[in-house]
């Protein structure tokens, strides 16, 4: 049964049946933003804090009308942070205060059902009287949701939040990620190998439509890719790949060509070269000024007539050339 305590009494004594508890994100840094006349752009005034953090409960009512005004009193007797904890983190509390605008005895009494919502600081604290614990982003929630078999099995390595990387698992241990159980299929390289979502991958979940987010999510890829020899170009793989009805990662999907670019960029600046394709077959001849497709048909062709056959080969929209551009020249 799902219940939680607040200021004395659990919710199940005072006729509450708890449904769902929120998900709710980590504090957040408190700032603001200042416009001073005559200057550009925004002053930041840190305050150096922490927001709090909401946490709701939705709850049904079971009980008398009179049941409903000790409810009222319960939740509203204090405009002072009490003790909350739950079900769901027995061995953890926050220091809490009611905030739900609502008149909590006739919604109670008349409805039955609503949305009780807390305000708390921005610590979880353990009662067996360890340091407080700062929630501070999405990352660090995730790696706690899913830490010691929380959700059913499924982890993964790294988790990517703003500037923040939470790791996971090594990187050489098997993660449960990709929804293609021990399977393989063809890999994305052209040697003919294949390749297991869960068996080989190092599995990377970036949190949310963030751009910060993804901006680290791409230099840590190109830093893996570096570190194991990877080739950014064949080595980087959707969600999706492995199991098609994931739309996943669905907020890069729309732009994943992008991102790749990003992530070359990346390895370039971590390795100091460009992985640069294999020269295609054949021959090739640099423009020099002065050069005509004719003259360049005539001298690699032995025939000037012969220049429709490099404009179709090199795609050509037109005869115009530029010097230092590279055609490729058909075999004689």
């Amino acid at each position: 049964m799902s219940f939680f305590y607040f200021n004395g009494y659990y919710s199940y004594e005072m006729g509450l049946i708890v449904e769902e508890k929120s998900i709710y994100n980590g504090p957040q840094p408190d700032f603001e933003m200042i416009s001073v006349p005559g200057r550009d752009g925004d002053v930041i005034l840190d305050h150096n804090r922490y927001k709090n953090v909401e946490v709701s409960y939705t709850v049904s009512f079971i009980g008398t009308k009179e049941k409903a005004a000790a409810l009222r009193q319960w939740l509203c007797r204090s405009a002072d942070y009490g003790y909350l904890f739950d079900s769901e983190q027995p061995d953890h509390f926050r220091y809490a205060v009611f905030v739900s605008q609502l008149d909590i005895e006739e919604v109670m009494h008349n409805v039955g059902r609503a949305v009780l919502t807390f305000s708390c600081k921005p610590y979880l604290y353990r009662k067996d009287g360890a340091m407080a614990e700062k929630y501070t982003n999405a990352a660090e929630q995730y790696t706690r949701a899913t830490y010691n078999g929380n959700m059913a099995g499924v982890v993964i390595h790294f988790y990517v939040w703003d500037n923040e990387i939470w790791q996971n698992l090594r990187e050489d241990e098997r993660g449960w990620h990709a929804a293609d159980g021990s399977t393989r299929r063809k890999s994305q390289r052209t040697d003919g190998s294949t390749i297991g979502g869960n068996l080989d991958t190092i599995a990377i979940e970036c949190i949310g439509n963030h751009a910060l987010s993804e901006d680290t999510t791409a230099k840590l890829v190109a830093y893996l890719c570096k570190k194991h020899g990877l080739n950014p170009k064949t080595d980087i793989y959707t969600h999706k790949y492995f199991y098609p009805k994931k739309n996943c990662p669905v907020y890069i999907l729309p732009h994943w060509n992008t991102f790749l670019s990003n992530v070359q960029k990346y390895y370039n600046a971590l390795t100091g070269k460009a992985i640069t394709p294999k020269a295609e077959k054949g021959r090739t001849h640099t423009v020099k000024h002065g050069d005509t497709l004719w003259k360049i048909a005539q001298t690699c062709l032995g025939k000037g007539s012969r220049y429709t056959e490099i404009v179709k080969l090199n795609g050509l929209k037109s005869n115009v050339l530029k010097s230092g551009q590279v055609l490729r020249i058909p075999e004689k």
